[in-house]
């Protein structure tokens, strides 16, 4: 109950925001034509237009901004309808586990003065965590891209 009351009181919100800015609009536009028919009015229009510009900042800075994307989507978890981008999305996990165990073996290594013929140096496991971090971001990228392209194919069909 007390999430329904919040979203008709959002709702109710929302429709005096609303009307308030029609009022606004149908109010400048009729001061607008006043305005025009007046022959030394260059001041008054020159405020009106100005006010314009301040209530369209105002607007723009009320719009409500988009989530931040989720981990589900950030973590390429929901569902793919694509098989390229399903594709794309193994290659991206498989980059992601190499970019954490290079990380942690190459980190592992460096701490504990490891020095066998397999152990990384310093600069191996940073180039190796920045090339499986740009394949990452790369197989990622693709995923999106190719879901994207598939959701606006079957959208246009």
């Amino acid at each position: 109950m007390i999430k329904d009351s919040r979203q008709a009181k959002s709702v109710d919100q929302q429709l005096r925001h609303a009307a308030a800015q029609v009022k606004f609009i149908n109010k400048w536009t009729q001061t607008r034509r006043l305005s025009e028919q007046m022959p030394d009015a260059q001041g008054v229009r020159d405020w009106l237009d100005d006010c314009l510009k301040s209530a369209e900042r105002q607007m723009v800075a009320a719009q409500p901004r988009e989530k931040p994307a989720g981990m589900l989507r950030l973590l390429m978890l929901e569902s793919l309808k694509s098989r390229t981008a399903q594709f794309a999305r193994v290659l991206f996990w498989l980059s992601l586990f190499f970019v954490n165990f290079t990380a942690i073996t190459g980190t592992v290594d460096v701490v504990s003065g490891y020095k066998g013929e397999d152990a990384l140096t310093l600069s191996e496991t940073v180039a190796s965590v920045i090339i499986f971090g740009a394949l990452s971001a790369s197989f990622r990228g693709w995923a999106r891209a190719a879901e994207n392209q598939f959701r606006t194919k079957a959208g246009h069909e």
